[in-house]
């Protein structure tokens, strides 16, 4: 669905089934929520892909192109309010696992 470092901007909504996150080459998260968001972060930050999408079995999924994310957002603004709390919710995690690498590091050793 999404190919980590491609430019495309095009953000999609799972309707059916689940996706993976792959970073890398290792499975890092799994989408399956019917009604959660992905890809999103190519279409406001224009970047390259972070990650690469798989299918996990058959999936329904809707995509939305990336350059007329201000007018989905206009026109569903239910589509801003899940994107910032998705948004949020990556960003907690992201502090939580750098919080917890730095306590890693700081530990005195044996």
């Amino acid at each position: 669905i999404i190919r980590e470092n491609n430019t495309d901007i095009d953000f999609f909504k799972l309707i059916q089934g689940a996706v993976y996150v792959v970073k890398g080459g290792k499975k890092i998260a799994e989408i399956t929520q019917p009604g959660e968001y992905f890809g999103e972060m190519a279409a406001i930050t224009r970047d390259a892909r972070s990650a690469s999408i798989i299918s996990k079995g058959r999936s329904k999924i809707k995509r939305f192109p990336g350059d007329k994310l201000e007018e989905v957002i206009e026109k569903y603004p239910e589509v801003a309010k899940h994107l910032f709390t998705v948004l949020a919710a990556r960003l907690h995690q992201t502090d939580r696992r750098l919080v917890s690498m730095i306590n890693q590091i700081r530990k005195p050793g044996p």
